[in-house]
């Protein structure tokens, strides 16, 4: 008798959590946050889910196992999302479906927000190139050129000496507010790039 009940006892996963205490489940899905899973002893059951942080280890029925170390960056570095998302999809596409506020740098992150910054900082949109985003890149240059047009066009010299006109205080403050977009623009571009 002891051993078909051997053989029930490895015919399923067992979740052991933090806290010391097992679940005996039928794992159906691993995300990079959570596992579900559906009781071993109650199939037809509810779907439940649990967050990877609480889980210490995970022995699955082919006696394969898989341990969880504490690493909040990679828990935590995922899209908020449950859209599909593919690679070499653009800003413009993808920022609808990620919020970067849930960006975590990582060892591995292929761009740098720091030099994205910086790099918008000397040249608005060169931060945007600098992270694969040529086209959004370049618009940032183009504006940027047509700001500065615009705004020394609004400076006069008569005889040897410079004024300006009422417009030219409003576009001086248009192309600030306009670099620092690119700034911050350049950062978000370099955090979805990295996801």
């Amino acid at each position: 008798m002891a051993m078909p009940f051997v053989s029930v006892l490895n015919a399923q996963d067992v979740i052991t959590l933090k806290d010391g205490s097992d679940v005996q489940a039928k794992i159906l899905e691993v995300t990079p946050t959570e596992i579900k899973y559906k009781k071993y002893s109650y199939p037809d059951g509810p779907l439940f889910t649990i967050r990877k942080s609480d889980v210490l280890i995970v022995r699955y029925e082919n006696g394969e196992r898989d341990v969880f170390l504490e690493n909040k960056q990679t828990s935590e570095n995922v899209p908020n999302t449950t859209e599909k998302v593919v690679d070499g999809m653009k800003y413009s596409e993808y920022r609808k479906l990620y919020n970067t506020k849930n960006y975590h740098s990582q060892p591995t992150d292929p761009y740098s927000r720091g030099w994205a910054g910086v790099a918008s900082a000397l040249i608005p949109g060169l931060g945007q190139c600098v992270d694969g985003e040529w086209g959004r890149g370049f618009l940032f240059i183009m504006g940027s050129i047509g700001i500065g047009i615009l705004t020394n066009s609004q400076r006069f010299n008569d005889h040897g000496y410079t004024y300006y006109s009422d417009l030219y205080f409003a576009f001086l403050c248009a192309g600030i507010a306009y670099d620092i977009w690119s700034i911050c623009d350049a950062v978000h571009v370099a955090k979805k790039s990295s996801r």
